[in-house]
């Protein structure tokens, strides 16, 4: 996930716990990962299915809609 200005985050997650670490301003990610962009505030809204507007052309929002759950 990538903020439209500033400060750009990976998270990764899979059957185990989800990690996340801040990426370099020229640091790459790997082909095939999904990207959302957007505020903060706009995908935290989003991944909780609170609205948001947030560019995913991967349609991950969706899926994660789908399939995912927020936990505590």
């Amino acid at each position: 996930m990538a903020a439209t200005t500033g400060p750009r985050w990976l998270v990764e997650a899979g059957p185990a716990r989800a990690r996340t670490r801040r990426l370099a301003a020229d640091e790459a990610v790997e082909d095939g990962t999904a990207t959302l962009r957007g505020t903060p505030a706009d995908l935290y809204l989003a991944l909780w299915n609170r609205g948001g507007t947030v560019d995913d052309p991967t349609g991950l929002i969706d899926r994660w809609h789908a399939t995912g759950a927020v936990t505590w």
